[in-house]
């Protein structure tokens, strides 16, 4: 198989990694370039500008392609085993899925030749993981030489102490500019770090806004608000009062500013730098509530809703899919959710939207994200064989030099309308804070927060006192040593 096919499978790999944001893609088979190529010489026509141009651009994939094949190796047989929940998603196995997961097999069994290692999938399911993960690991077994876990999976084996801490595995480089930076920085806790991942992450707790509706109002683009470093909360709620409005004449109001879903209420937290869990400079974690820019964000929160009332009140707080229905019938300015929900947006929306952090309040330095879930790959402790295991894991997770660019171009294709949007997920997917509150029970946290932000009678600096000693006792049990 030629360098050429080779890079291709290479790059399909990667994306076949991201099943949260995209399916298995297609790819084109080299030999019909080869075709292209034989043809012309046969029939004379070696010298035609298109021609030269294909060949051109062959001999210089192959050349990139050839500086990342791998040296010659014998791992004496090694089996190498893969353990996810997505089927097909590192290794197909069998032909016959689709193109581009035919190429990744193809891919995946020149590397096993070349290096003398059988790779294996296993795959786990939501029943029965966590117990067949930690009964083998505590056993001294090996299970897996790495683990495709989505959080709360990851969250409750990491709890139990089966996971390799990164920091201390032969030859595992955390500063891999393969490795994506959020998933480890979200993974460090208590000064180990358990996870890893080289896929751009996922956007949670965004917003979403109609920009059909703004420039029917002749409002500001939050594009150029963030351009200007004007996005902050005040012009976010003078934007919110100026659509709330009854837009028919009959004394009520059907159009809101802002879907006002529990996303909300998490976002404008963050959005002040305030922290339901905050790690310290130890790298210990506590209750991060109890500061004033955890109040103050509450007090605009329940501005926004009680006395500008620019959120519909008939729509009960946690109803998230009837905030979603009244943004996509072009009922509200902005809504609050995760990034995943943009895919649907961009099929069934009428109206155009856009994507764009929540605004910036007075304590934040700068615009982020709250990232309260993702999917981490991670290694077991009961490793046999760290440098045969290491050596595999950092060739089959390559990520070609091109990825972040067929990423955002696959980004404006399936989930958005605009290049703003792409330049928003762009620039900020590396500007995550991270939540720490998966595997805890937040419940009473959050209704605190719910009834300091919606509620009349409740006073958000007496809500969080309520909870506190309670909160506290939450944190330390569950991230306790």
């Amino acid at each position: 198989m030629n360098n050429k096919f080779k890079k291709v499978i290479s790059f399909l790999l990667v994306f076949l990694m991201a099943l949260s944001l995209f399916a298995a893609c297609g790819g084109k088979d080299a030999s019909d370039d080869e075709t292209v190529k034989d043809e012309a010489t046969d029939n004379g026509k070696s010298d035609s500008p298109d021609t030269e141009e294909k060949q051109q651009e062959g001999e210089k994939e192959d050349e990139e392609s050839a500086e990342r094949t791998p040296e010659p190796a014998d791992l004496g047989g090694y089996e190498y085993t893969i353990v996810t929940f997505w089927p097909a998603a590192y290794y197909p196995e069998e032909e016959g899925r689709s193109e581009g997961s035919d190429e990744l097999l193809y891919r995946m069994r020149d590397l096993e030749d070349a290096w003398n290692f059988k790779i294996k999938t296993e795959l786990l399911d939501g029943g029965t993981a966590v117990e067949r993960i930690t009964t083998a690991v505590m056993a001294g077994d090996k299970f897996a030489d790495f683990m495709d876990l989505p959080g709360w999976c990851f969250e409750r084996v990491r709890k139990a102490g089966v996971l390799a801490d990164l920091k201390e595995v032969p030859g595992f480089d955390l500063n891999n500019p393969v490795w994506e930076q959020t998933y480890i920085n979200m993974s460090t806790i208590n000064g180990k770090t358990y996870g890893f991942s080289n896929v751009i992450p996922e956007l949670r707790n965004v917003m979403f806004f109609n920009k059909t509706m703004l420039e029917n109002e002749n409002q500001p683009s939050p594009y150029e608000l963030i351009e200007s470093g004007e996005w902050t909360w005040e012009k976010f709620r003078e934007i919110c009062k100026a659509t709330t409005k009854d837009t028919d004449g009959d004394g009520i109001v059907d159009q809101w500013g802002l879907g006002g879903s529990g996303m909300f209420d998490f976002g404008i937290l963050f959005s002040n730098d305030a922290r339901i869990v905050n790690k310290n400079a130890d790298g210990k974690m506590e209750y991060g509530l109890n500061t004033p820019e955890a109040i103050e964000a509450l007090n605009f929160g329940k501005q926004l809703v009680l006395k500008d009332k620019v959120v519909d009140p008939n729509i009960s707080k946690g109803d998230w899919k009837a905030y979603m229905a009244q943004f996509m019938e072009g009922k509200s300015a902005f809504w609050a959710f995760d990034f995943y929900m943009s895919s649907t947006l961009n099929g069934e929306m009428e109206d155009d939207f856009g994507l764009i952090l929540f605004p910036k309040g007075p304590n934040a330095k700068e615009l982020s994200w709250a990232m309260s879930d993702a999917r981490f790959l991670c290694m077991t402790a009961s490793e046999k064989d760290w440098e045969k295991s290491v050596k595999i894991t950092n060739e089959i997770l390559i990520k070609p030099d091109d990825y972040e660019k067929e990423f955002y171009e696959k980004l404006r294709d399936d989930n958005f309308r605009d290049d703003e949007s792409v330049e928003i997920y762009r620039k900020y997917n590396g500007k995550s804070i991270a939540t720490y509150t998966l595997g805890i029970d937040i419940g009473p946290i959050h209704a605190a927060i719910i009834d300091s932000i919606r509620k009349e009678d409740v006073e958000p600096g007496s809500a969080l006192d309520a909870i506190e000693e309670k909160a506290k006792q939450l944190i330390s049990d569950y991230y306790s040593e």
